[in-house]
């Protein structure tokens, strides 16, 4: 298991780093959520179809690693965006996260996914957490 990996039966942090997004994720499913919650930070990959950000939430100050890919719908022209927020522990180095590849990096626990009207057919946020 990789070293950022959170042991499956964690609890989710209580205390300084505690954030609002942990009891109730649904005001970052919407684009105006997301923009309202989140401050970026720092960039680390970004293309047009797919990138990595360094976030803030604007509440508690939580840091979270943001992964964030596109598929091209080429016929239908829907394409499909998510997005998976990893909480940074301040234990652990960031250029682990920030240096995984994708797969590794979405199978990380716990892990908020933010998936748009066109995957799911309506805005969904929800921690993965096990």
């Amino acid at each position: 298991m990789d070293q950022f990996f959170v042991d499956e039966d964690a609890e989710f942090p209580t205390g300084h780093y505690a954030c609002p997004l942990w009891r109730d994720p649904s005001p970052v499913a919407t684009v105006a959520g997301f923009r309202e919650t989140f401050e970026k930070l720092a960039t680390f990959t970004d293309s047009t179809r797919a990138g990595r950000q360094l976030l803030r939430c604007r509440a508690s100050g939580q840091l979270y690693l943001m992964d964030f890919e596109e598929r091209p719908d080429y016929a239908a022209g829907n394409d499909e965006q998510s997005m998976v927020l990893v909480p940074v522990d301040p234990q652990v180095p960031i250029l682990d996260l920030v240096t995984a590849d994708a797969a590794t990096f979405r199978r990380a626990l716990p892990r908020l996914e933010i998936m748009p009207t066109n995957i799911v057919g309506r805005d969904r946020a929800a921690w993965v957490k096990g």
